[in-house]
């Protein structure tokens, strides 16, 4: 558990869809968790093309959930990885990415086209509500059951 205040305010801040900033002095967990995440797909991203159990065992401890049959053609990248669940069956192409800065939820079998991403978070657009280069707020996403996810700009 968080025992900083800063970190527990920037936390609810996330959760309650407001601006916040993930990168300031007493944010020390919330970068220990994102470097986790990209230690962790690295080394997905580094698994032999045979080697079926270990990317099964690093989706496993990447994500919150993992269902049966994910696949998930390397380069993976992600913001957190811990912040996003995968139903059964989902196939994703080469380059996926996940800005999980808070909650992804993909239903079964989802299918992802090559360099997908998939983004919880935006960025102010109005010039008066920029404040800092890293101020942004965030929105859990769900890619429902049954669909594909192709590559482009998502409307």
């Amino acid at each position: 558990m968080t025992t900083d205040p800063r970190e527990r305010e920037v936390r609810r801040r996330m959760a309650a869809r407001e601006l916040y900033s993930d990168g300031a002095p007493g944010l020390e967990g919330l970068a220990e968790e994102r470097l986790r995440g990209k230690e962790l797909a690295d080394a997905y991203n580094r698994t032999g093309a045979r080697d079926e159990e270990g990317r099964r065992a690093l989706l496993k401890e990447t994500f919150a959930s993992v269902g049966t049959g994910v696949w998930i053609e390397p380069p993976l990248h992600v913001a957190y990885g811990s912040r996003t669940h995968l139903g059964d069956d989902v196939y994703a192409n080469f380059g996926l990415t996940l800005v999980d800065d808070v909650e992804v939820f993909v239903g079964n079998r989802v299918m992802f086209a090559p360099h997908v991403t998939i983004s919880t978070t935006g960025h102010p657009v109005h010039p008066s509500t920029r404040t800092c280069a890293r101020t942004a707020p965030s929105s859990p996403r769900r890619c429902a059951s049954r669909t594909t996810c192709g590559s482009g700009p998502a409307r």
